[in-house]
This record gives C-alpha cells, sequence and structure tokens, in this order.
C-alpha cells in the first residue's frame, strides 16, 4: 500500500484526520441509507476521543480501505482535518515529503499549542458534522413531505380518472339511450301521420255518409208525405165511387207504368194508388221513425 512509504509519520500527527474518519463513520451509520465504513471502525464510534494506542488501528483501518479514504479525502477540510491530514487522506504528489516537513516543523511546536489547535480542528469538526446531520435530517423530511404529496396527488389523479372513466361510461349510456328515444320519437312521429291520414279519411266517410243519410231521410220524407196524399186522394175517390172487390176466383195481373215513369219514383206510386184494386200496405215502423227519431221502438208501437 501507498502508506507503507509514511511508516515514519507519527499517529499522532494525523489524530485529526484519524478521528474525523471515525466521527464520520458515526455518523453516517444513523443516515438513511447509512454511509458506509470500514466494519473494523465499529468498536472506536463511541469513543469522545481516541486513545493514543487506537490510532495506530484506525490508521491502518483507514488506509487499506482506499475507497473510504477517497471519501473522506474528497469531504475533508483543512480546518477539520489539518494540513497534515489533509495530505494523508488526498495524497497528491509529493505527499510524504510533505508530510515530512510538517513532521519536523510539528516537533519544535510547544505540546500545549498541538493540544489547542487539535481540540479547535476537533470542535471546527464536531459543528461541521452537526450542520452536516442538520441539513441531511432537513433533506429527508422534505424528500418524506414531497412523497406523501406525491402519493396524494396520485391518489387524487387515480380518483379523478376513476371518475373520468365513470363519466365517459355514463356519458356513451346516455348517448345510446337518447339514440333509441330518438328513434321511437321518430317512429311515434310517422305512426302519428299515418293515423292522422287515416283519421282524416274517417272524417271523410263519416261526412260522406251523413250527407247521403240526410239525403236519403229527406226523400224518404217527402216520397212518404207525397205517398200520404196519394193515399187521402184515393180514400176521397172511393167514398165517391165504390171500389169494386176483387172475387177470389180473380187472376191478379200486373199493373203496367206509362211510359217514361219509374218503378221508384213518386208518379209511379201516385199512378198505382190511383188505379182499381189496389191494396197498400204502409210500413209502420218506417212512418214513426220519420216522424219521431228519437222515440224507442215500444213508444212508437
Amino acid at each position: 500500500m501507498a502508506g507503507d512509504d509514511a511508516d515514519d509519520i507519527p499517529d499522532s500527527l494525523l489524530r485529526p484526520a484519524l478521528e474525523f474518519a471515525v466521527d464520520i463513520a458515526a455518523v453516517g451509520q444513523r443516515l438513511r441509507p447509512p454511509l458506509p465504513f470500514p466494519p473494523e471502525l465499529r468498536p472506536f464510534l463511541k469513543l469522545n476521543r481516541l486513545p493514543g494506542k487506537a490510532l495506530a488501528e484506525v490508521r491502518r483501518v483507514v488506509e487499506v480501505d482506499d475507497v473510504y479514504r477517497t471519501r473522506l479525502g474528497a469531504g475533508a477540510m483543512p480546518d477539520l482535518v489539518g494540513e497534515a491530514g489533509m495530505l494523508w487522506l488526498q495524497r497528491p504528489e509529493g505527499w510524504v515529503a510533505s508530510l515530512r516537513a510538517l513532521r519536523e516543523a510539528a516537533e519544535d511546536d510547544d505540546v500545549a499549542v498541538k493540544l489547542k489547535r487539535a481540540e479547535k480542528r476537533r470542535e471546527a469538526a464536531e459543528e461541521a458534522l452537526k450542520r452536516a446531520l442538520a441539513e441531511v435530517i432537513a433533506l429527508r423530511a422534505d424528500a418524506e413531505q414531497r412523497r406523501v404529496e406525491a402519493a396524494t396527488q396520485g391518489a387524487q389523479l387515480a380518483k379523478l380518472d376513476a371518475e373520468i372513466v365513470g363519466l365517459r361510461t355514463e356519458a356513451a349510456t346516455r348517448t345510446r339511450e337518447a339514440a333509441k328515444l330518438r328513434k321511437r320519437a321518430d317512429a311515434a312521429e310517422a305512426r302519428i301521420g299515418e293515423l292522422q291520414v287515416e283519421l282524416d279519411a274517417i272524417r271523410t266517410q263519416v261526412e260522406e255518409a251523413h250527407r247521403i243519410r240526410d239525403e236519403v231521410l229527406g226523400a224518404r220524407a217527402n216520397q212518404q208525405t207525397s205517398f200520404a196524399g196519394v193515399v187521402a186522394a184515393s180514400d176521397r175517390s172511393s167514398s165517391r165511387s165504390p171500389r169494386p172487390v176483387a172475387s177470389r176466383s180473380t187472376r191478379r195481373v200486373p199493373i203496367g207504368l206509362p211510359g217514361g215513369v219509374f218503378g221508384t219514383s213518386l208518379e209511379a206510386a201516385q199512378y198505382l194508388a190511383r188505379h182499381p184494386g189496389v191494396l197498400v200496405v204502409v210500413d209502420g215502423y218506417n212512418v214513426a221513425k220519420l216522424r219521431w227519431p228519437s222515440i224507442d221502438l215500444e213508444q212508437q208501437r
């Protein structure tokens, strides 16, 4: 490994970077999803400060996991891990020589100053981690809220889609029903037209029947009146000259009508009524019906 080239660099010079690696692992395990880290760091996650003997083990674990070390180098800042930690994590060209120069300079510094600087770096790292964690929590909360809103909107859209499908189905049903009703209405209108034609024809027939009836009744009334006059005149003539009574042995001879006289005319009736030996038979019902058309037969009798 590349770490073998810096074996002469003391672990204490890299303490801020090593503690940064442990702090990131501790915070990362609480994220959802958790941040991957070497499982060998798990025993050190609950320590507030790494003891001197733990520095070498943490350094070994980080150096053999290039992925985790590279991820730490991408997110580290000099205020958090120091200049030496940045060189160790990021490992630019000539980083080992730079680390050795920092080691020589650090040996001349006061131990109290080193501790003070380390504490400040630790506090800065903790503050940065807290801010990062708060941002992560806020982002996750916002993401959850957006997920809930999206789910709610999805449910609303599904409900609207179902309502649209229902309305389309109902509209199609109403359209079919309207088409059936329109067809029935057209058929009814056609039937009404046919019935109107039939009714007009019936009215015409009824009017014609009434007209014929009135003509027949009028002609019959006139004929009856004329016939009654003929009978009266014949009776008067008979009282003046007795009508000979035909004997039983007399053979009936048809009475011939004068030329140009029709058998159903008033002239024919008058001619026959005046002829000697003619017996006139009167239908009482016909006379009564002409005189009292609204009275029933029992009263007419």
